[in-house]
């Protein structure tokens, strides 16, 4: 999505609000040209109608900045983006409070040839940690991630390094948005497609205790460890929720009393890997939960929740997290220019994709644009395609049902 119109008007450069934020955000930077460059960077994004190419982000920047100097900036030099990135969390996170960090993936325009027959466009698939509360949701961490195969590609550069797995980047930017506040909040992912085992794996090494709702592929292997089952092989989570079809709990909540029903029994993840010592390792515990409507096939979301006994009313409020929470915000963040970056080093996107999320940061903060969650199906809706995470609403408080998945947050993390 490209911006038609700026977000900001108004001169940005030598306003104390805005000096004051970016000097919060940006004064870990080691230079200080990089701090003024960042700053100059996120008022173009702000003030610049279009696409933010960076000719347009210069012309609106209201700074003695060139578009070379800011490609130089983005694509070549050397500050480090983690560095911002932890920065715009420790200023996020104690003030908006948030009740999850939500990760969701999106696809984003393939990389332009560099020139006609050289090589294919490449996919691209961006992941992004969101802070979601009951009305906003904010990035904190933008990351790509290419297709493995495409690495040993016809046409791919020598040397090239591959990028991190999915998975670890997770957990950097789970851990990284839990140090930035008081208590573990709960992580809300949707794990289709990646290694739920590694994900918990590693958050065990690096948030001990962290409680976490992964949404899962109907194929991910589980063990029945529910003394009311008898003990089984690996099985296909969907065949486990088959076998809950009689310990489904119809919900009382929301506007249509009846249409959500709820399933959860305890299970083993398979580990990934037999890596060293992971033999030693205690076994990956979880609770695979189930819904969906009790009148069509059952179920059509299939859920892992570690960390903290699963709560089918807060199982309910997960999923409509991670389906709703940033998807409003993901709309602002393509028209602040999250897609808009051309360059061809990874780093540079990173570096762009975190100046978007500081820009975002100060909309809300401002309240210029405020990033809204959408709003559910209005009563009397199509709610049937429960599939696509369109649940009712439950008038329970999301505030007091978050508590009960991290009740002593302090010792979770101990």
């Amino acid at each position: 999505m490209t911006s038609t119109t700026s977000h900001v008007s108004a001169q940005l450069i030598g306003r104390p609000d805005f000096e004051e934020f970016c000097a919060s955000v940006f004064g870990a930077l080691p230079r200080r040209d990089q701090q003024r460059k960042a700053a100059a960077y996120v008022a173009g994004l702000l003030r610049a109608s279009g696409r933010k190419s960076l000719r347009n982000i210069a012309a609106a920047a209201g700074a003695e900045v060139n578009e070379q100097s800011l490609h130089h900036f983005v694509s070549e030099s050397t500050w480090p983006w983690r560095t911002v990135r932890r920065a715009l969390a420790q200023h996020v996170v104690p003030t908006s409070r948030p009740q999850a960090f939500v990760v969701r993936h999106r696809d984003t325009p393939a990389r332009p040839a560099r020139r006609a027959g050289a090589e294919l466009p490449q996919p691209r698939r961006t992941y992004g940690l969101w802070a979601a509360t009951d009305g906003t949701a904010l990035p904190l961490s933008w990351w790509l991630h290419e297709d493995p195969r495409t690495d040993a590609a016809p046409g791919r550069a020598a040397g090239r390094v591959p990028g991190r797995s999915p998975e670890a980047v997770v957990v950097e930017a789970y851990r990284d948005a839990v140090a930035a506040g008081r208590g573990t909040v709960p992580l809300v992912a949707d794990a289709r497609g990646i290694s739920v085992s590694s994900i918990l794996r590693g958050l065990e090494a690096a948030v001990p205790g962290a409680p976490v709702a992964l949404r899962v592929a109907p194929g991910q292997a589980v063990q029945v460890t529910d003394p009311r089952c008898p003990r089984g092989v690996w099985t296909p989570a969907h065949e486990v929720a088959a076998w809950t079809r009689d310990l489904r709990r119809t919900s009382a909540t929301g506007d249509e009393p009846g249409r959500l029903a709820v399933s959860r029994i305890a299970v083993q993840v398979p580990e990934r890997t037999a890596a060293a010592g992971a033999r030693s390792a205690p076994p990956l515990l979880a609770e695979l939960v189930c819904l969906g409507d009790p009148r069509r096939p059952w179920p059509q979301q299939l859920w892992l929740v570690a960390g903290a006994p699963a709560d089918p009313d807060l199982a309910q409020h997960l999923a409509r997290w991670l389906e709703h929470a940033p998807a409003s915000a993901e709309r602002t963040s393509g028209a602040l220019g999250l897609d808009d970056y051309r360059g061809r080093s990874d780093d540079g996107f990173h570096r762009h994709a975190a100046l978007v999320g500081v820009a975002q940061a100060f909309l809300a903060r401002q309240s210029v644009a405020p990033v809204r969650l959408r709003p559910v199906l209005p009563a009397g809706g199509d709610r049937s395609a429960l599939c696509s995470s369109r649940f009712p609403v439950s008038r329970t408080s999301r505030t007091s049902l978050v508590h009960r998945l991290h009740a002593c947050p302090d010792t979770a993390r101990a």
